[in-house]
């Protein structure tokens, strides 16, 4: 087990840096550092602190001692900070949904591209696109049910306007 101690590396885990990798000094201009004080520290008693050297961020702390709540002061703007919170989690949300309605398209399409392939099984051969079943486990309904559904796949969306 000592073995296992000393082997125990406490340098940090390495993240690969992508592109919504945002710096620590926009966690306050974000207002996410007002709401996670407000909702989870400061009613405790601390306060999550960014520290600064040199006019560049060095690191965070916790501030206070956890006896009485944490309060700010009267020029602290929190009706500005909570608008900013609200429009980087929106912003996040809208970034999320943007990648879903990516994912699911691709899906679609995919969805698409195999329905076509199995359906043209299911034509005369010479003639594309007329019907012709040639199993006794299909009947030519569910295809032409499989050829509507593929057919509102491929349609472009209705405009909302």
């Amino acid at each position: 087990m000592a073995d296992m101690a000393e082997d125990a590396s406490t340098t940090p885990p390495t993240m690969v840096c992508r592109a919504d990798v945002r710096p620590w000094e926009d966690l306050r201009a974000s207002g996410l550092l007002w709401l996670i004080n407000r909702q989870v520290f400061h009613p405790r008693g601390y306060a999550l602190g960014v520290v600064y050297l040199e006019g560049e961020v060095a690191g965070w702390q916790i501030l206070g001692d956890g006896r009485k709540p944490w309060r700010y002061t009267e020029d602290t703007d929190e009706a500005a900070l909570l608008a900013a919170a609200r429009a980087t989690l929106a912003q996040q949300a809208e970034e999320a949904r943007a990648t879903d309605v990516a994912v699911l398209t691709k899906q679609r399409d995919r969805l698409v591209a195999l329905v076509g392939e199995i359906l043209r099984y299911f034509t005369e051969r010479g003639h594309p696109g007329r019907p012709c079943l040639r199993t006794s486990w299909v009947r030519e309904e569910t295809a032409n049910g499989w050829r509507q559904r593929l057919a509102e796949l491929t349609r472009p969306p209705d405009d909302p306007s």
